[in-house]
């Protein structure tokens, strides 16, 4: 079973392996990153630090309100339109 769950995530199975194969999986990410960041409006970096831009957020009517679980009234405050 163990076997199994390496083979398919393809993660390494031994331990020893885990630095060097999480360290080439971050270096990839970051590549990928750097390669579209021109383009990229949702996050970025400058003189200031990182900037990450938000969704517009949806203001829900009454009957979209009137949903919302009960077991949390809190969530009906932020959600008000």
């Amino acid at each position: 079973m163990r076997e199994d769950f390496f083979r398919r995530s393809g993660l390494p199975s031994d331990s020893k392996q885990v630095p060097e194969y999480l360290a080439r999986r971050l270096g990839e990410a970051y590549e990928r990153f750097l390669k579209t960041a021109p383009s990229n409006s949702y996050a970025v970096v400058d003189k200031d630090g990182w900037r990450l831009s938000a969704e517009p957020t949806e203001k829900l009517d009454q009957e979209g309100q009137d949903r919302l679980p009960t077991s949390n009234p809190g969530w009906r405050n932020t959600c008000a339109a």
